[in-house]
């Protein structure tokens, strides 16, 4: 996953620019489409392993994503 620094957001103000906003989204939708073609694929090939292990994980790692998208701003 690519990731972005961060930033202290009382050096620049609170709001992000657009560019920056642009940049995480792009990051965050990105690593969405590649873990769940990664699940996907993996439930492909072990289809003896029960499906709640990949959304568990899957569920976890986007609760961990979102929050690192939700908290933290990019460094451009």
């Amino acid at each position: 996953m690519f990731c972005l620094p961060v930033r202290d957001c009382t050096q620049t103000g609170l709001f992000w620019s657009r560019f920056e906003f642009y940049a995480l989204l792009l990051e965050f939708v990105s690593d969405f489409v590649l873990r769940i073609s990664y699940f996907l694929l993996r439930a492909c090939l072990f289809p003896a392993t029960p499906a709640w292990v990949f959304m568990h994980a899957f569920l976890l790692y986007t609760l961990h994503l979102t929050s690192i998208f939700a908290f933290q701003k990019p460094t451009v």
